[in-house]
């Protein structure tokens, strides 16, 4: 299994928030093996709470959350404006 592509990292959420075109995009093309992989990539960013790694994969994922709405542009970018304070 190789490790997680460079031009998929992310440093903090608007890192991600910045490349979230470019890296679901690239996920969307990885295998089921490379997908679980790139899912502890993302829950071990230490900087990030719990509920932002959840946001990002839900939002990877195109999968509801708890209360039936995907995480949209709009969802990702009220989270991005809490790190950016």
């Amino acid at each position: 299994m190789r490790m997680i592509r460079e031009d998929m990292k992310f440093i903090g959420f608007i890192s991600f928030y910045e490349q979230k075109d470019i890296i679901k995009s690239k996920y969307n093309k990885l295998n089921r093996n490379e997908k679980t992989l790139y899912k502890y990539y993302v829950y071990s960013r230490r900087q990030l709470k719990e509920h932002t790694c959840d946001l990002i994969w839900l939002y990877l994922n195109n999968t509801c959350q708890d209360d039936g709405t995907f995480v949209t542009n709009n969802v990702l970018k009220l989270e991005c404006k809490k790190y950016r304070m």
